[in-house]
């Protein structure tokens, strides 16, 4: 009997035993079959990397049937980012962060969780920030002279090596250079150099033309972007010419010549002392210093200029009895020629600013005003030809014909004497860093 109980709970044992594996066999294959049903995250990827914000993708593979309960993005690095999580499926989804830090550093880690809890994660690469284009602060232009100025420039270049540039233009086209470097156009752009550091610079312009406005800025560029400065403007001041009386010339540069732009009409010596204003013939003839207004009005005067006798071209060698500003003279037949040769092609009536005021003539009892409209002509100081006494003085004339404008010829003939012509002044000193025309 005893045998028959020993033997009854050895195969209830055995019995139990064998419930007991194939009930933990069952939960564990079920267990491995869950985790077999676990989603995956195959890929992360960064893209559209501003100096602020990126785009995260994140890819998924499920088996399916299988849902997600939470999908997420932590980002690792400086400050505190804004992520906002877009077009979410079972494939995936997308998160557009914003608020980053420019220049910096920062990776991205994706987590999913399942409907059974089971949680994925996985890290991107690291990945940086672009930084920021270069700061440019532009000062106004200092120490503008007739042909010259010098600009200033701040440039912030965020420690990256940045390519700097000096942009410079006028409305005509002129030649222009910088620090030597010759320019032919009329928008220019030059390089300065390259800088590291934040740096200050400055640029000396040169070749200007007087009483013309100008545009500059500064351009900068790196490998985060190019920066255009404000443009900021400056304007060369005008060469005037004011005689003893007050009158004011308006002047352009020819070559590396100054000249007056319009025609002499003071009445007085650089002392003070009046020229005689002649009324009849007789004291036309007598008085080679005489003065007279085209047709003996006044109002003519103040449009066309001055008729002057030859000994006011001729001059002193006392300079106070010069009729011509200070600083300036009445130009020589080689002057009138470098004109001619500067303006050769060029419409010479505009460029010069020609009035066609004529001329006066003495006759046998009167003087005779001619050409008003047509013609103009100018005292040169040289003389040639003649006698040793008596040289005979040299005149330019151009004559306007037909809608057109010529400059015809110079002439050296005694019969002048007796003539009353216009006078043009051109500046003693030259003009430096002339441009060409």
């Amino acid at each position: 009997m005893k045998a028959i109980v020993k033997l009854r709970n050895f195969l209830l044992l055995v019995l139990f035993a064998s419930l007991t594996t194939i009930l933990f066999s069952h939960c564990s294959i079920k267990k491995d079959k869950e985790l077999e049903l676990a989603p995956t995250i195959s890929d992360i990827s960064v893209t559209d990397i501003t100096k602020t914000s990126a785009i995260v993708k994140v890819l998924i593979d499920t088996i399916k049937g299988v849902k997600l309960k939470n999908t997420e993005v932590i980002v690792k690095g400086p400050g505190s980012a804004t992520i906002e999580i877009s077009e979410r499926s079972s494939n995936g989804f997308t998160a557009k962060i914003s608020g980053l830090k420019s220049d910096s550093v920062y990776s991205f880690v994706a987590t999913i969780t399942d409907a059974q809890g089971q949680t994925v994660t996985k890290k991107s690469d690291p990945i940086k920030m672009l930084g920021n284009s270069p700061m440019i602060t532009i000062l106004p232009a200092d120490n503008i002279q007739e042909s010259s100025a010098t600009v200033y420039g701040i440039i912030k270049t965020n420690f990256m090596p940045t390519n700097i540039f000096f942009q410079c233009w006028e409305t005509n086209e002129r030649d222009v250079s910088l620090n030597g470097i010759p320019i032919t156009t009329s928008v220019i752009e030059v390089p300065i150099g390259t800088a590291v550091n934040d740096t200050s610079v400055n640029f000396n312009i040169r070749g200007l033309v007087p009483c013309v406005t100008y545009s500059f800025r500064i351009k900068a560029k790196n490998s985060f972007g190019t920066t255009y400065g404000s443009i900021m403007q400056f304007k060369t001041p005008e060469i005037v010419a004011t005689d003893v009386e007050g009158h004011t010339y308006k002047t352009k540069v020819f070559g590396n010549m100054v000249w007056m732009t319009e025609n002499l009409r003071v009445k007085s010596f650089r002392d003070g002392t009046k020229l005689p204003a002649i009324g009849d013939v007789n004291q036309w003839i007598s008085d080679d210093l005489a003065y007279r207004y085209y047709g003996g009005d006044k109002v003519n005067d103040s449009i066309y200029g001055t008729l002057y006798r030859s000994r006011n071209v001729l001059g002193s060698e006392n300079l106070e009895k010069e009729i011509a500003p200070m600083g300036w003279h009445i130009p020589t037949d080689a002057e009138w020629d470098s004109l001619k040769s500067n303006l050769q092609g060029k419409d010479f009536t505009k460029e010069f600013n020609v009035v066609f005021g004529g001329y006066c003539t003495r006759q046998t009892y009167d003087i005779i005003f001619t050409g008003k409209g047509s013609l103009t002509t100018w005292w040169s100081k040289t003389r040639s030809g003649g006698t040793l006494y008596q040289p005979m003085p040299i005149v330019h004339f151009v004559y306007y014909s037909i809608g057109n404008t010529s400059f015809v010829h110079k002439e050296d003939n005694l019969l002048w004497e007796r003539c009353g012509n216009s006078i043009r002044c051109v500046r003693n000193t030259p003009f430096k860093n002339a441009p060409k025309h």
